[in-house]
């Protein structure tokens, strides 16, 4: 005697599933192993090669650049670019002058009372060179500190301003930069 086994329809729909489930982790697998093989999109760089060594950020990264001067121990001027990114650190490159550079007088040291005067060398700074030293920051060394930054100390004023225009070039144009100063 043959017996029959009838398959209802509600069987045949667990005996789908469960294949289906044991199939599903070997598909998953097969499309991220496709995924990881794929090329990935290069980031756009902007690279600088300086005397004092190299430097390369990924422009998606960038949240801000910035130009700026100021004096430091009341004698020198400082040029700087900073470039802040989403990573751990901030780069700076700058420029180092005496202030007699920008200034005309008998001594490279300001005195506090200096920045006080109503008319005095640094208000003539300003008429004569378009600087405002008035407006500038002070920063006392060891005491303004640069934790997590990287620096790159340049030649002079008109490197740092190349840099500035390149990096922000770059970065408003999304296009890849390099720069390089001797």
């Amino acid at each position: 005697m043959m017996h029959r086994h009838s398959h209802s329809p509600l069987t045949k729909v667990k005996l789908f599933t469960l294949l289906g489930s044991l199939l599903i982790p070997f598909t998953l697998t097969s499309e991220i192993q496709a995924q990881d093989n794929q090329p990935t999109a290069k980031p756009v760089l902007w690279k600088a090669t300086l005397p004092g060594g190299n430097y390369m950020v990924s422009l998606s990264t960038i949240t801000s650049v910035s130009y700026h001067q100021y004096i430091i121990e009341s004698t020198l001027v400082v040029d700087e670019v900073t470039i802040d990114t989403t990573g751990n650190s901030l780069v700076r490159f700058y420029s180092i002058s005496p202030i007699s550079d920008i200034i005309e007088s008998d001594t490279n040291t300001l005195t506090p009372n200096l920045f006080n005067q109503s008319e005095g060398p640094l208000d003539k700074a300003d008429d004569t060179t378009g600087i405002n030293l008035n407006d500038m920051v002070v920063k006392q060394h060891p005491l303004t500190t640069h934790a997590k930054t990287v620096e790159f100390r340049l030649k002079n004023k008109a490197t740092v301003e190349s840099i500035y225009k390149s990096i922000s070039q770059s970065w408003e144009g999304g296009r890849r930069g390099n720069f390089t100063a001797n």
